[in-house]
């Protein structure tokens, strides 16, 4: 994802990340309401935070920039961004140390974050279903 891309894009707070990180895979699944793709989302939710925090920033935190090229260092493997690697990876439990020994450089709660604050909601395919209203509505705001 290019700078551009991910200024359209909202962004979570570096810190709420972290603390995500920081968490056992059932807490991670909790903060993210369970939604499939955990490991994905978390891993490309922090690059996207990385990037809203500027040119030079990584270089200014060295632990942090650490942290993000053990996430690079596994991109592109599939097998480390699954459910099951997220509980049972060591890949997982050492970004669980990292984040943590992060957060506890800078004096931030490893205590779990607040879970997001979103609602997901099932969309069928039928014509008169919540897909064909959730599109509707797109339209809608779109054409205004």
């Amino acid at each position: 994802m290019n700078k551009a891309d991910s200024a359209r894009k909202p962004y979570l707070d570096l810190t709420w990340l972290l603390r995500t990180f920081a968490q056992p895979a059932d807490v991670q699944f909790d903060l993210y309401c369970s939604f499939t793709g955990v490991a994905d989302d978390l891993a490309s939710d922090f690059e996207t935070a990385i990037l809203h925090k500027g040119d030079g920033f990584l270089d200014r935190n060295p632990d942090i920039k650490a942290f993000d090229k053990l996430l690079e260092k596994h991109f592109g493997q599939p097998e480390y961004w699954t459910e099951e690697a997220l509980k049972h990876d060591p890949f997982w439990e050492q970004l669980r140390i990292e984040a943590a020994a992060i957060l506890g450089m800078r004096g931030i709660s490893k205590l779990p974050p607040d879970p997001l604050n979103i609602t997901f909601v099932q969309a069928d395919e039928e014509p008169d279903g919540a897909l064909a209203t959730l599109k509707a509505l797109a339209r809608k705001m779109l054409s205004r």
